[in-house]
């Protein structure tokens, strides 16, 4: 991911998904494609070549079967005494037949005999891709290298969209470790193809393939790229000065996007990383310095500690190679590109609705306030600019851990351990070692040799990461929307819900009663506890309202569900204030979603995609909110033994953790069964 902030106490973001078994093809079925699986972990490349094709019209039921055949169609009875209607499959073509008695051949490593029969079938159907993808894989593994690409080559032209061709040429490169063709060939595939993921998972394995015959003292800074003899030197500083990261290296994936990968298996529990004390920019440092001296001598009133360090950045920046600091310095992107503080006109055009647009414009000023105090106090600082300011700012925002050092809490950058990324749930962790004197990173689990490892940055929505780091999670659990709620002015009890409210308005003025909520989906949360407490206060009637004022302790921010009415019309306010935010919106969720899916144009950790992702993940919070209603408000009108049975009954509600489940657990089921005793 881009520059990566932590902010963090002295504690210490892609799901796995499940997919259904496929589904067996019915017996003497010829195949609609051939269904060799690339080897795309390095199978190719230690010769395991004989399991990768295989014949899905050869499997099997584990049933035991009997069928009796008519004209039209068969019916198969299983042993357990049921039957279906079966259409009879279409007899295979003799071209067919050759290509499965070759793919059994194959599979038993008898590759002439394979290629035989794949050239028979050729030989009868000349234009069919698959023939000359099985062959090729023939070729390939009998050792006949030109052969294997000339066959994938022809099979590429026949089906430029098919990914298996790419797949094939590449895996032959592969094998003659010729990886820059393997390499070419895939991202060939990578910009026509549809179906991407083994492609990718290929490109990945070429990548690794390179960065393992590199020398350790080249593979450490991630090969040969522009910054690697800045970060060859930032290493050599850091070792000479007691650091050691025996186990770590950096790879480059782009000049924004860089990562901390294993040298070698990390074990759990396994110290991984040590930097020194004094290789680490403190925020005492900083104070202790002529800049921050000056600072603190003003007496200015500062909005954010951070600028301390911001400032002693720039000072030891300006003092180029005389700064103890300038190896470190010099590794520092020059530029942040993925910040959406400096978005053009047209890439905050694409934010229109979303909730960022107001926190860059808010973070903007504040840190324009930020700088004008500190010239106004300190003089000398105006010799840097606003935009250096910024950019120091940023350093600090999106790498800076929380420490205590001798007992006493503070903060600091971090060579080496601040270019890790962010991943839930977290693998490793992180300390100040107080008897090392120094920064430890600790592994929480096994670390596979090659694996990136990573942090965590905590909880967080899109937002922050987005405005803050400048990267947007692709699935996101704790993504919020902003949403805005008022009390209507024609209320009967307006004054008394206003005040209950924290409004402190006369009757005979009604001014505003309104309030934003930006929340997540999770009904457990706070925000969103607070939230639904604000509309039962908003929409309580009667002995309602009654129950609220005079209850003892009760708190506004957690007031319970008080009526099925009550709670009816919180979900009708969420689901008309979620449409109102979602129109404000130029595109749709699913038209992002749609964009999402196109990841030659939009891909990973792009800016473009970061946009997308940054509103998609609103518009799907909005959207849960307008389910919400839908799906809950008919559920309030069951009695509570039909209710039971539904939930029961229904896939939707299947899933205990879902946010769904936890609003009906938490509200549904407990009203409607006050509402039927």
């Amino acid at each position: 991911m881009p520059q990566k902030n932590k902010k963090k106490s002295n504690r210490r973001s892609p799901q796995k998904k499940s997919h259904a078994s496929p589904k067996k093809a019915p017996l003497n079925k010829a195949n609609k494609h051939d269904d060799t699986h690339p080897p795309v972990n390095g199978a190719a490349v230690n010769g395991n070549a004989s399991a990768t094709i295989a014949s899905e019209s050869s499997s099997t039921s584990n049933t035991a079967t009997t069928t009796t055949t008519n004209t039209a169609t068969s019916t198969t009875q299983s042993t357990t005494g049921t039957s279906s209607p079966q259409t009879t499959p279409p007899p295979l073509t003799e071209a067919m037949q050759f290509k499965n008695r070759g793919n059994e051949e194959f599979k038993q490593q008898n590759y002439a005999k394979a290629i035989d029969f794949y050239s028979r079938a050729i030989a009868l159907e000349p234009t069919q891709h698959t023939l000359f993808s099985n062959r090729s894989a023939a070729y390939k593994s009998s050792g006949d290298y030109d052969a294997a690409i000339s066959d994938a080559q022809q099979c590429i032209s026949l089906k430029p969209e098919w990914h298996k061709g790419y797949l094939r040429k590449g895996e032959v490169f592969v094998h003659r470790n010729m990886l820059e063709e393997a390499e070419a060939a895939y991202k060939e595939g990578l910009a026509v193809v549809a179906e991407k993921e083994l492609l990718k998972k290929a490109l990945n394995h070429v990548d690794t393939l390179k960065m393992n015959r590199l020398d350790k003292n080249e593979k450490i800074v991630g090969g040969h790229h522009a910054q690697a003899d800045n970060f060859r030197t930032l290493i050599e500083w850091l070792l000479q000065g007691g650091a050691k990261f025996p186990k770590l290296y950096l790879k480059f994936y782009s000049p924004e996007y860089r990562a901390i990968h294993a040298m070698a298996r990390c074990e759990k529990d396994e110290d991984i990383c040590f930097i020194p004390h004094d290789y680490i920019m403190t925020s005492d440092v900083a104070k202790a310095s002529e800049i921050g001296q000056a600072i603190i001598g003003s007496k200015v009133e500062l909005r954010s500690k951070h600028s301390y360090l911001a400032a002693y950045l720039l000072q030891e920046r300006e003092k180029g190679s005389a700064s103890d600091w300038y190896i470190y310095i010099s590794i520092l992107p020059r530029k942040f590109e993925t910040i959406p503080l400096f978005f053009d006109g047209e890439q905050r055009g694409e934010l229109a609705g979303s909730v960022s647009i107001k926190k860059i414009d808010d973070r903007l000023e504040s840190l324009r306030l930020e700088y004008e105090a500190i010239c106004g106090a300190v003089p000398a600082f105006a010799r840097f600019t606003l935009q250096d300011f910024i950019w120091a700012r940023l350093v600090v925002i999106t790498r800076i851990f929380g420490l205590v050092i001798d007992d006493v809490k503070t903060d600091g950058l971090v060579p080496m351990a601040d270019m890790l990324n962010h991943r839930r749930p977290r693998e490793t962790k992180w300390t100040y070692a107080q008897k090392k004197r120094g920064f430890l990173i600790t592994a929480l689990q096994t670390l596979d040799e090659n694996a990136e490892i990573f942090d965590s940055y905590g909880r967080k929505c899109n937002s922050r990461f987005f405005v803050n780091y400048g990267f947007s999670l692709e699935e996101n659990a704790d993504n919020e929307a902003l949403m805005m709620f008022e009390l209507p002015r024609n209320d009967a009890q307006y004054a008394i819900k206003a005040r209950h409210l924290g409004f402190n308005v006369a009757i005979e003025q009604r001014n505003f009663v309104r309030r934003e909520f930006q929340i997540p989906i999770q009904y457990k949360e706070k925000k969103v506890k607070e939230a639904f407490s604000f509309l039962r206060v908003l929409h309580a009637q009667g002995n309602e309202f009654l129950i609220i004022s005079s209850a003892d302790g009760l708190r506004l921010e957690d007031i319970p569900p008080l009526s099925v009415r009550n709670e009816k019309s919180v979900l009708t306010s969420l689901a008309v204030s979620a449409t109102k935010s979602l129109k404000k919106f130029a595109t749709t969720l699913e038209h992002d979603q749609a964009l999402l899916r196109d990841e030659e144009h939009y891909p990973r950790f792009s800016n473009p995609r970061n946009i997308v992702l940054m509103r998609s993940g609103e518009k799907q919070v909005l959207t849960f909110f307008v389910e919400l209603m839908k799906v809950c408000v008919p559920l309030f009108n069951l009695k509570f033994k039909d209710l039971r049975q539904k939930l029961k009954k229904e896939k939707r509600f299947k899933d205990a953790e879902s946010a769904l489940m936890q609003y009906i657990n938490y509200v549904v089921v407990p009203l409607v069964q006050r509402q039927s005793n």
